[in-house]
């Protein structure tokens, strides 16, 4: 363990949190989007949902590198405006939708990636940082 930090050594004595955890609220989102891109009639398919998780996927590590290392944050509104001006060209609603879609998965998964690392160094038990992290606010106080 001489490699290992200080951080990462106290940190062992939690549980990790189960990746069911991460999966479960990953599918429940992904559900309340589908839901919310036809209750609210946005003319935005479902697949066109599916490209901007994808797009932010392949995007939030690098992104994420650079905030850690630069404190400059990358804006994805410019490439979700372009992709979705080329997929949906003239339709004004679907590129608005698959922009906000990717802009706001962009910014929660930074700030959740903040928080995880604050608690990490704050030596707060993952499995609590997890669980506030994803609670409505109303329980949190």
């Amino acid at each position: 363990h001489e490699g290992e930090d200080i951080h990462g050594r106290l940190m062992r004595a939690y549980k990790p949190v189960p990746i069911w955890w991460y999966a479960g609220v990953f599918a429940a989102l992904i559900g309340i989007s589908m839901a919310f891109l036809y209750v609210e009639n946005t003319q935005l398919p479902w697949w066109g949902l599916i490209i901007s998780i994808l797009l932010n996927i392949v995007l939030l590590i690098p992104i994420g590198l650079m905030k850690a290392t630069c404190n400059i944050t990358v804006n994805t509104g410019v490439l979700a405006a372009l992709i979705g001006g080329f997929i949906w060209p003239g339709n004004m609603m679907n590129n608005v939708v698959f922009k906000v879609f990717t802009l706001v998965c962009t910014y929660q998964g930074l700030g959740y990636i903040q928080s995880m690392k604050m608690g990490y160094y704050m030596k707060i038990v993952r499995l609590i940082a997890v669980s506030h992290f994803t609670s409505p606010p109303s329980r949190l106080c």
